[in-house]
């Protein structure tokens, strides 16, 4: 896997920005997801499982892979502490994940 800190909501954007032309640019048509386990860490921390499905245009296959969030309730909200892709696809030039 791999770990992703974003320290602000402007890095948190900046990543996002990113991720979509990357998206965009390999042909993303919708994306859904499922929360699965959730780990209640008191009333400012918790840790959640995400399974993704994106789906591609141009008869590509689906992309199918877990992600999980550490999350931390702030003045501002729940933010996104750390991101590990741990089952997600490389997307520079990735044909389909394993």
């Amino acid at each position: 896997g791999r770990y992703t800190h974003w320290p602000s909501r402007q890095l948190v954007a900046k990543n996002m920005v990113a991720l979509c032309e990357l998206y965009r640019v390999r042909g993303f048509e919708k994306a859904e997801f499922e929360v699965g386990q959730v780990i209640d860490q008191g009333e400012q921390f918790a840790v959640a499982d995400v399974h993704w499905r994106i789906h591609w245009g141009r008869g590509q296959a689906p992309w199918n892979f877990r992600t999980t969030y550490n999350l931390i309730r702030g003045s501002e909200g729940w933010q996104v502490l750390l991101c590990t892709a741990y089952a997600e696809p490389a997307l520079r030039g990735a044909e389909r994940p394993d």
